[in-house]
C-alpha cells in the first residue's frame, strides 16, 4: 500500500523533506507539487498529439521519441510503457538512453499496436500513441467473397465482388494487384475483383501482389458458373429492349425463363433459382464508372477507376480518361488509381473526350488500431486503478437510463458484442443495454473493424466495472445534487466537477480519481468553514437511522489552487452514529481535509492529506460523546503540510461543562501513517497557534485570550525544551527539523491514554505534561493554572503527542 501510494505524483508534498543518509542532514527541496505535464516529440522533431501514430519499418534500428515529463524539476520523471496487446499484432520496445528524455524504439513485430505511455510518479498523467511497424515483405494475401467469407469455391447467378487482403497493405509494391481469370469464357474479372459470368461453367479467379522485396503472392478461387442466370443484373441501351436481346446479351441459359413485370424490371429464373433484372435508358455513346463501387477504405488493396461504354451494343473500355478528385485529402487520384486517405467523402471526376463524369465516394476508415470512446487509459482510473460503474446514466431528458452509447473512431465499420447477453445487450449502432444482473459484476464490450464485410483481426474491448449497488453514474454537480436528493443511489463521479456548494451526502459516493475543487467558490474568509461533502446526522436523523455505512473512495478534493487561500474543509462527519469510511481521498489545499466531529465509527483508509491552512484531520468530541466506543482509525495513510499539527484530537466545544472530562475517543493507528509535516524549531510555536482557544467560554474565570496566549507559549517553550529535543532531526548544522504529527490537546481536559493505541512501529506515542514547564513559558501556566484550579478549572493535564521519535536513531 504504501509503495503504491507513493507513487501517486500528486500526493508528494510541495516542500519535500529528504533524509540524505544517516550521517548527512535533511534537505528541504522546493519543488513543483508533481508532475502535471508529458510532451513527446518524434526524432524529426514534430510534436506528437494523444493518439498520433508513429510509423517505422521493423529493420530501423535508431529510431527514437523524445518524452518529457514536466515540471522539469520533479525528482522522477520516469515512465512505465503498457503495451495493448489486444489493440494489434505490433509489439516493440522502449528503452531509455542513460538519464535522458531519448526512448529509443526497438521493433520487435510487424504490425500495428497502442502504446500507453504512465509517468511513474503521477499515475494518472497518461499519453497514448499507436506504433506502426512495417514490413516489405507480405505475409499473408486472401480472397474473401460479399459476406466476408474466404471460400474455396464459389457458386454464382451473376457478376459478383470479390476482394482481396493483404497483410500487410505497406508491403505492396505500388500498386502492383491483379486480378486474372483462367478462363475468359466462362467469367471475367475487373481490375477491382468484380466477376462477371459469360457462360456456364467453372473457372479459377486469381489475385497476384507484388510485394517490395520483388517477390509475388498468389491466391485463387474456383467461381462455379454452372447456375448462372445472367452475366450482370444491370443493362443499359439506347434503343427498346425485347425479351429476344437479353436472351441474346445477357441471359446465360436459353432454358431459363424470363418475365417482364415492367419496361425496366424483369425477372430471370430456372427451377429454385431466380433473378432481378433491371433495364436501363442510355444514350448510344454514353459512358460512366463501372462496377458499381462507391465505398473504399483506407489502408487496403488498391481500387482503380474504370470506365465503360454502357450501351449494351457498345460494351468498350475507356483508357486515356484523365481523373481528379474535389478532396484529395480524403481520396487522392494517382492516374487511374483512387487512394483513400482518411474517412469522408470525395467527388472523383473523369474527362474523356470532352465530356465530364463525376461519382461520389464515401471513404472509410481501415484502423491500423480501433480507438474506442474508452480506452485502456480510462479503465485504469483512480488510486485503485479500477474505475468503477453504475448502472444508471442521465439522458437528455434529465431521466435515468441504463444505457450507454460506446463509440469509436468515425468512418470506421465495426461489430459490436458484449461477453454474456444476461448481463447486457448491445445494438449494430454501440448502444449498450446494461441489466440488473450485471450488478457486482463486469461487462465486456468489445468492437471489431470490418473492411469490405470482413472482419480483419483489428479489435478493441472496454470492461465495465459494475458496482454491487443501484448507483448512478455522476458527470456534473447538478447532476450530483440530482441523485444526493433521491437517497437511493449510491454516486459515482465520471468526470472531474466543480463543487457550487457544499453537499450534505445520503448516500456512498466513488471518485474513479476524478477530482472535485471548490476553486469555484473564490472564498477568501479563512474561517468560512464551509465543506464540499459532509455527513450530518442532524439534517436527517430518520434517513441515516436506517442505514449502516457511508463511503467516499477514491476521490481527489481540492480547496484552492493557491494552497496560500486555503479555506473550507473537505469532508465532515457530524453525529453520525453509522460507520462511515474515507477511503483513497486526496485532498489538499483546505482549512482541514477531515473533520470527524461527534462520530461513532470513522475510517480513513489509504488517504493522502495536507498542504493546508490547519491541519489535515481534525477529530472533535465532547465528553457526551466519548463515554463507549467511538472509534477513529487510521490505516495506511500519508500527511504532507499543514500549519498546525497534522491531526487534532481537540474538543468540540469549548465549555466548561467538559473541563476535566475525557475528549478522547479510541484513535487507532494501523499500518502506517507517514507524516511529512516538517517545522523548524523557530516554526513550531506559530503551529500551535491553531486552536482558537481564545474563542472558550470560560465563565469569567480568566481572560481567554490571556489563556490562549499561555497555553500556546506553554507549548511552544516545551517543545523547544530539552526533554522534547528527541522529537527534532539535528543536522551537522545544529539546525532542528521536527514533524508536528498527532497532538491531543489536554489542558483543561482528562484525557484516556489506552485510547490512544498506535501500531505504527516507526512512531512513538508521546506524553506532553503541562505541569513543570521549563521557562518562561512554564511560569505563566503555573500562574493561570493556579488561578483556574482556584475555580476548580485545572488546565495542567497531560497533552500526548504521536509522532517521530529521534532519540534512538
Amino acid at each position: 500500500m504504501k509503495k503504491f501510494l507513493l507513487g501517486v505524483v500528486f500526493i508528494i508534498p510541495i516542500i519535500v523533506m529528504i533524509a540524505i543518509t544517516a550521517a548527512t542532514s535533511i534537505i528541504a527541496v522546493a519543488t513543483s507539487p508533481l508532475p502535471d505535464e508529458i510532451v513527446i516529440y518524434d526524432d524529426a522533431g514534430r510534436l506528437l498529439q494523444n493518439g498520433d501514430t508513429v510509423e517505422l519499418e521493423i529493420t530501423e534500428e535508431e529510431r527514437y521519441i523524445n518524452i518529457e515529463v514536466l515540471p522539469s524539476l520533479i525528482q522522477d520523471d520516469s515512465i512505465e510503457c503498457l503495451i495493448d496487446e489486444e489493440s494489434g499484432n505490433g509489439r516493440l520496445q522502449l528503452i531509455r538512453a542513460d538519464d535522458t528524455n531519448k526512448y529509443y524504439i526497438n521493433p520487435q513485430n510487424a504490425g500495428a499496436v497502442s502504446v500507453t505511455i504512465r509517468a511513474n510518479s503521477n499515475i494518472n498523467l497518461v499519453r497514448t500513441l499507436i506504433f506502426v511497424i512495417n514490413t516489405q515483405e507480405i505475409t499473408g494475401i486472401s480472397i474473401h467473397d460479399e459476406e466476408g467469407r474466404e471460400l474455396d469455391s464459389l457458386p454464382i447467378l451473376k457478376q459478383t465482388r470479390l476482394f482481396a487482403a493483404i497483410a500487410p497493405v505497406v508491403a505492396l509494391d505500388g500498386y502492383h494487384l491483379n486480378w486474372e481469370s483462367s478462363d475468359p469464357s466462362v467469367v471475367t474479372v475487373s481490375k477491382n475483383g468484380m466477376v462477371y459470368p459469360v457462360s456456364r461453367g467453372k473457372a479459377n479467379v486469381s489475385v497476384s501482389a507484388l510485394d517490395k522485396l520483388g517477390n509475388t503472392h498468389r491466391d485463387s478461387i474456383l467461381i462455379d458458373a454452372t447456375q448462372a442466370l445472367v452475366t450482370s443484373d444491370k443493362v443499359y441501351s439506347h434503343n427498346e429492349i425485347t425479351i429476344q436481346k437479353l436472351y441474346e446479351k445477357t441471359v446465360l441459359y436459353a432454358a431459363a425463363s424470363v418475365s417482364k413485370l415492367d419496361d425496366s424490371h424483369y425477372i430471370v429464373s430456372d427451377g429454385n433459382h431466380s433473378v432481378n433484372l433491371f433495364v436501363v435508358t442510355c444514350g448510344s455513346a454514353e459512358w460512366d464508372f463501372e462496377d458499381g463501387i462507391e465505398v473504399l477504405y483506407t489502408r487496403s488493396a488498391p481500387y482503380f477507376a474504370e470506365l465503360n461504354y454502357l450501351d449494351i451494343d457498345n460494351k468498350n473500355d475507356i483508357q486515356d480518361a484523365q481523373f481528379t478528385s474535389d478532396n484529395p485529402q480524403v481520396l487522392s487520384v494517382d492516374g487511374s488509381v483512387l487512394v483513400p486517405i482518411r474517412g469522408g467523402t470525395a467527388t472523383v471526376t473523369a474527362m474523356y473526350q470532352g465530356v465530364t463524369k463525376s461519382k461520389t465516394f464515401t471513404i472509410k476508415e481501415n484502423p491500423a488500431v480501433l480507438n474506442m470512446n474508452l480506452s485502456l487509459a480510462d479503465a485504469k482510473l483512480g488510486i485503485k486503478l479500477s474505475r468503477t460503474w453504475g448502472l444508471y446514466w442521465y439522458d437528455q431528458d434529465e431521466q435515468l437510463v441504463s444505457t450507454y452509447q460506446m463509440s469509436v473512431d468515425e468512418h470506421t465499420d465495426v461489430v459490436w458484442s458484449v461477453d454474456d447477453e444476461t448481463k447486457a445487450t448491445i445494438s449494430p449502432e454501440g448502444l449498450i443495454t446494461f441489466k440488473e444482473a450485471c450488478k457486482g459484476r463486469k461487462v465486456t464490450v468489445t468492437a471489431r473493424t470490418v473492411v469490405n464485410h470482413k472482419l480483419t483481426g483489428v479489435s478493441r474491448s472496454f470492461t465495465f466495472n459494475m458496482h454491487g449497488q443501484n448507483a448512478v453514474n455522476i458527470d456534473s454537480f447538478e447532476e450530483l445534487c440530482r441523485v444526493n436528493d433521491m437517497k437511493s443511489y449510491v454516486m459515482i463521479l465520471q468526470n472531474n466537477i466543480d463543487s457550487v456548494s457544499q453537499v450534505n451526502l445520503k448516500n456512498s459516493l466513488y471518485g474513479n480519481g476524478f477530482t472535485v475543487s471548490a476553486e469555484i467558490r473564490k472564498c477568501e474568509n479563512t474561517y468560512d468553514q464551509s465543506k464540499i461533502f459532509s455527513y450530518n446526522y442532524h439534517t436527517d436523523t430518520d434517513y441515516y437511522d436506517t442505514m449502516e455505512t457511508f463511503v467516499i473512495e477514491d476521490i481527489v478534493l481540492i480547496g484552492r489552487d493557491d494552497p496560500e487561500k486555503s479555506t473550507h474543509c473537505g469532508i465532515e462527519n457530524h453525529f453520525m452514529p453509522n460507520k462511515t469510511v474515507f477511503r483513497y481521498i486526496v485532498a489538499k489545499n483546505f482549512h482541514t481535509s477531515i473533520v470527524a466531529t461527534a462520530a461513532k465509527d470513522v475510517l480513513i483508509e489509504g488517504c493522502i492529506l495536507g498542504d493546508n491552512a490547519h491541519h489535515s484531520v481534525s477529530i472533535m468530541n465532547n465528553s457526551e460523546t466519548c463515554t463507549g466506543d467511538e472509534k477513529i482509525t487510521m490505516r495506511n495513510n500519508i500527511i504532507k503540510m499543514s500549519q498546525g499539527p497534522a491531526i487534532v484530537i481537540i474538543p468540540q466545544r469549548f465549555e466548561s461543562v467538559d473541563f476535566g472530562k475525557n475528549i478522547m475517543p479510541y484513535f487507532v493507528i494501523e499500518g502506517f501513517l507517514d507524516i511529512y509535516n516538517w517545522k523548524t524549531a523557530s516554526e513550531i510555536g506559530p503551529a500551535f497557534n491553531v486552536f482558537e482557544i481564545e474563542n472558550i467560554d470560560l465563565g469569567g474565570f480568566v481572560d481567554p485570550e490571556y489563556l490562549s496566549d499561555a497555553i500556546n507559549s506553554g507549548l511552544t517553550d516545551l517543545m523547544a525544551s530539552k526533554s522534547m529535543e528527541h522529537l527534532f532531526y539535528k543536522d551537522k548544522n545544529g539546525d532542528k527539523y521536527g514533524s508536528l504529527g498527532v497532538f491531543a490537546l489536554g489542558a483543561m481536559y482528562q484525557l484516556e491514554k489506552s485510547k490512544l493505541i498506535v501500531k505504527d512501529e516507526n512512531l512513538s506515542l508521546m506524553p506532553m505534561p503541562l505541569s513543570n514547564v521549563e521557562g518562561s513559558a512554564g511560569m505563566l501556566i503555573d500562574i493561570v493554572n493556579a488561578i483556574t484550579s482556584a475555580n476548580g478549572m485545572p488546565i495542567n493535564n497531560t497533552c500526548y503527542f504521536v509522532g517521530y521519535d529521534f532519540g534512538n536513531r
